[in-house]
């Protein structure tokens, strides 16, 4: 079976894009928190290109049937 296609919805701060963990320099370790869902479905039904984070993390909350959580401390 084939994986179904991708698409990232629009993020927190500037729209559609994956911005990496990057803490400004000298200020520190930050501590980013990166969590994987299992979900019962293929395609989280009623999101598309144009949802904001929260409706995509609503749907994908919904359709959790399990996750995992790690915490990773990066500074520069």
């Amino acid at each position: 079976m084939a994986a179904p296609a991708a698409h990232q919805s629009l993020g927190d701060f500037s729209g559609a894009q994956f911005l990496s963990p990057c803490p400004p320099m000298g200020g520190g370790a930050h501590t980013y928190d990166i969590t994987v869902h299992a979900l019962d479905v293929a395609t989280l039904p009623g999101v598309t290109m144009t949802s904001t984070a929260t409706q995509t993390n609503a749907a994908v909350t919904a359709h959790t049937v399990a996750s995992a959580k790690m915490s990773l401390t990066y500074s520069r």
